[in-house]
């Protein structure tokens, strides 16, 4: 069979099979084939819904509710091979963005029901069929990353970290601006450094994570180590400045493999548990490394975690993806191609896949690759040529919400004109139609128009944050959709998906106090966010006059 190079650089089939079996055929029955976890659980296709940000639960967190449960049907109808949720974060004052579901503190009958409903959901009405997704949940700790205020602490109470190290955005400064600096300050204050007692906490924090997994019927759980938050801190040279047993000499994954091990040892959350590690790779290159060629010793790092994370004997899968609060790239997938990190993303996949098969390919961890995975035929390259085990779908999987399901019926019918070369497979973005995301449109473009006409000297920078918060938005709103019961995703346009993404009340939860305080602070915010908008066009047409 030949083969030709896509843009991304894998290999992808071009010739029609032997049998009678098209393109296609080949690549339907690559992606909707069953593979067996190392631990023996099997996942019924190679198709992951991977963990995004919901944005669902209650203001400072709380358990899942309606909104969830709806949301998740959606996905659990269209046979995923494996759901993995969005952020539970193991610790209530370390938050995102003030609407994580949470572990709750003591694991009652009443506090662990709502999460045993989540679990049901997902595996849909027929549990034990063989095609029944996986339910994985995904464990966090934001550590230095959990912002101000809506992180979850009182007020400007500093985050828990593994050194007092302020987070730093890496960007130049002049792409930043004064307003961007500003408020990176004011959400992000410097962190403590964890204590010994603090370490041990947060240890039994993961470990009850796990046990509520356990006990709610999800079949596995994933730590979070990417994307900067608290367990890959302790393994960054520039978040880990320790001098104890938890410092960087004693080993760079120290506390990930003692929460692994705890949690193994634990009486609900022993052998039968799943549990995944998503690493990422950009956690492993400085964003000034961007320009330059990587060294040998920038390759080795990220495969030497895997390997000995492979080492140890206890881990199912480990997802790769890439990006943080630092290096926001990923929230918004407009980072350029050719970047360092996003060659060393595509390579670390590989390789690691390369050095697990080679030392034990029956029971080695799958390696689950997440990102930029849009049309059938990379899906099925990322197979063929040994990129990943299993594929991660993330943003497409809220465009697109019933993939497996359409490509399974698909491939019962006999329809082979599922993609053509090069082509999307589903949509790149929301293609709505509403009067209100016409509106939005408009008035973005007016917004952005008289943006432009402020003299540049003057014109504030557009703050990294966000940019990429309002991409990130855009998804929350699509979701949101999802939940309401609607068909087809419908989103909102720029600075107006921030403002719904925010003007929003759980469906379940919360007193009544509570919600007039928070009616109060977002009516304030979309206040401001009107403000901001009159006083631009009022001195955009002010100066323009001049």
């Amino acid at each position: 069979m030949s083969e030709e190079k896509s843009d991304e650089g894998l290999a992808v089939p071009r010739e029609q099979h032997r049998h009678g079996q098209t393109v296609d055929d080949v690549l339907l029955d690559e992606i909707l084939s069953s593979v067996k976890l190392p631990g023996g659980r099997r996942v019924p296709n190679r198709l992951v819904k991977v963990a995004m940000y919901e944005h669902l639960a209650d203001f400072y967190g709380g358990p899942p509710n309606d909104a969830h449960f709806s949301l998740y049907r959606r996905w659990a109808d269209a046979k995923w091979g494996m759901i993995i949720t969005g952020n539970v974060q193991v610790c209530k004052d370390h938050l995102s963005l003030g609407r994580d579901m949470v572990v709750p503190t003591t694991l009652s009958e009443g506090n662990i029901r709502p999460f045993r409903q989540l679990a049901t959901v997902i595996h849909g009405p027929q549990p034990q069929a063989p095609y029944a997704p996986l339910a994985i949940m995904q464990l966090s700790h934001c550590g230095r990353q959990s912002a101000n205020v809506i992180g979850g602490r009182t007020p400007f109470s500093p985050p828990l970290a593994p050194s007092a190290v302020p987070l730093q955005l890496s960007s130049k400064s002049e792409d930043i601006g004064v307003v961007g600096t500003l408020l990176h300050k004011l959400m992000f204050q410097a962190p403590v450094e964890m204590s010994r007692k603090d370490i041990d906490e947060v240890v039994r924090a993961f470990v009850r994570g796990a046990e509520l997994a356990a006990r709610s019927g999800f079949d596995g759980i994933e730590l979070h180590a990417g994307h900067g938050y608290l367990l890959s801190q302790f393994m960054s040279p520039k978040a880990n400045l320790r001098t104890d047993e938890w410092s960087m000499k004693h080993g760079d994954l120290s506390l990930l493999h003692h929460i692994v091990t705890s949690i193994r040892k634990s009486e609900d959350a022993s052998n039968h548990l799943v549990i995944g590690i998503k690493l990422n790779a950009a956690d492993y290159v400085n964003k000034k490394q961007d320009n330059v060629t990587l060294s040998e010793s920038d390759l080795e790092r990220p495969l030497l975690h895997v390997i000995e994370i492979a080492s140890w004997g206890m881990v199912d899968f480990i997802e790769v993806s890439g990006g943080d609060y630092e290096h926001p790239d990923f929230m918004n997938n407009k980072g350029p191609t050719t970047s360092q990190r996003q060659a060393l993303f595509a390579d670390f996949s590989q390789r690691a896949m390369q050095v697990l098969e080679a030392r034990d390919r029956e029971h080695r961890p799958l390696i689950l690759l997440t990102g930029g995975l849009r049309t059938l035929e990379l899906l099925s390259s990322a197979l063929a040529q040994r990129h990943a085990d299993l594929l991660g779908i993330g943003r497409m999987s809220v465009i697109c919400p019933d993939l497996p399901k359409r490509l399974s019926d698909h491939r019962i019918r006999g329809q082979t004109d599922v993609s053509q070369s090069g082509k999307m497979l589903f949509p790149e973005s929301f293609a709505s139609n509403s009067l209100r995301f016409r509106v939005e449109t408009f008035l973005c473009s007016y917004l952005y128009f008289v943006w432009d006409l402020i003299p540049t000297p003057l014109r504030p920078r557009f703050p990294i944050l966000i940019g990429a918060g309002v991409e990130m938005a855009k998804y929350i709103v699509a979701m949101r959709s999802l939940a309401r019961g609607n068909k087809q995703p419908g989103t909102s346009e720029g600075i107006f998906a921030v403002v719904w993404m925010w003007l929003y009340i759980a469906p379940v939860g919360g007193s009544t106090l509570e919600r007039r305080v928070y009616w109060a602070v977002v009516g304030g915010m979309a206040g401001i966010y009107i403000g901001i908008a009159m006083l631009i066009a009022w001195f955009a047409i002010f100066s323009s006059s001049q």
